[in-house]
Order: structure tokens, then sequence, then C-alpha cells
């Protein structure tokens, strides 16, 4: 918001004000938008700041309403999940969503110490289409995940198959429900969530 900003100007208010032998100076507080119409002084001229652009909505509450459902069937089964921002060498248009960068969501669903599923899911607030993508990664592969969210934001947000291929043991891509918002129905997590289970 606009805020006052007052300065101290000392305005000489003229001979008919004071006695010709003081030479004393009145002070006077102008506002920002005050003047003197008679001294023909103009108000200061301010830009209207455009509004700030609203914060993101968790889009991120969808896979964590399906990952819930996993959880409540396979109660031994450990779910970890990070997130982060999206960033890449080179300005792309799929990076920025809703004026920063686009963040991304990875989950762990630990199936047994040996066998984990990651999950990769983008915010797609924007409506933009992209499956989330479930995988096995192998043991070894500590920068696949970056590596592949690297290509994603060169490709302009689409999944680079051959690269997901070729540093995953496994993979698959499970296309969003059709409508995701804050009135999509149990269900529907619920299909999303037995979509993924297939996989496994």
């Amino acid at each position: 918001e606009a805020e006052r900003h007052f300065t101290e100007v000392e305005v000489d208010e003229g001979k008919g004000s004071e006695s010709s032998d003081t030479k004393n100076k009145e002070t006077i507080n102008l506002g920002i938008t005050e003047g003197d119409s008679n001294k023909k002084s103009r108000k200061t001229d301010f830009q209207t700041l455009p509004e700030p652009a609203a914060p993101p909505t968790d889009f991120f509450k969808h896979i964590r309403a399906a990952l819930a459902h996993i959880k409540s069937k396979q109660r031994s089964w450990k779910i970890n999940e990070i997130t982060g921002l999206l960033s890449h060498e080179k300005p792309k248009p799929f990076l920025k969503v809703a004026g920063s960068n686009r963040r991304y969501f990875c989950g762990e669903i630990e199936v047994l110490p040996d066998a984990v599923i990651t999950i990769l899911e983008i915010d797609l607030s924007d409506k933009r289409g992209l499956s989330t993508l479930v995988m096995r990664l192998p043991p070894d592969e500590d920068e696949a995940i970056g590596n592949i969210l690297d290509a994603l934001v060169g490709k302009s947000g689409h999944w680079d198959r051959d690269l997901v291929n070729e540093l995953t043991d496994m993979c698959t891509y499970v296309a969003h429900p059709k409508e995701l918002s804050n009135e999509t129905p149990t269900e529907v997590y619920e299909n999303w969530a037995v979509r993924i289970l297939r996989e496994f």
C-alpha cells in the first residue's frame, strides 16, 4: 500500500502576513496529496502499484489425498515427502507460475526397506497438463531426480521419457483426474490412488 511520507518545507507567507521588520518563516507540513491552489502548486502525483499476486494455492493437497488413501490401505508402508522449487540455467516459460518458480513434490513410498517407489508431481495450478511420474530408482542414482526435473523444464513442461527410462529401473505415467479442485469428491482421489497402486 502507498504510505504517506511528509517532508518539512519552509514557506514564505509574504509581506502581508507578517510585519516588515520580522524575518521569521513559518514551517508548514504538506502531505503528498495537499497543495496550495492559490499559488498554483501541484499536488504530488504517484503511480498506483498493481495488486500483488495472490499466493499460490497448495496444489499438492491433491496428491497428498491420494497418498493418504494408499496409506489407509497399506498401513505398514512408510510415505515421506519433500517439496522444492524448479530451477534451470536458462529462463523458460514453464519455470514460472503465479509469479514465482514452479514447485515440485517428491514422495517416497517405502514398500519394503529395499523397495521404494518414488512419485514426482509438479504444481499445475495454472491448469497445464502433465502426468504424475511413478518410478523405481536404482540405489546408487542420487542425482536422478534433479536431472529429471531439469530436463522437464528444458523440454517446456514435458517429461523426457528417454532420460527417465535411462535413469530408472521402472517408470510409468499416471494421468491426473480430469478435475482437481476444492470440490473434488473423495472417490476421485481413491481412484487416482488405485491407478498408482496398480503400477507397483
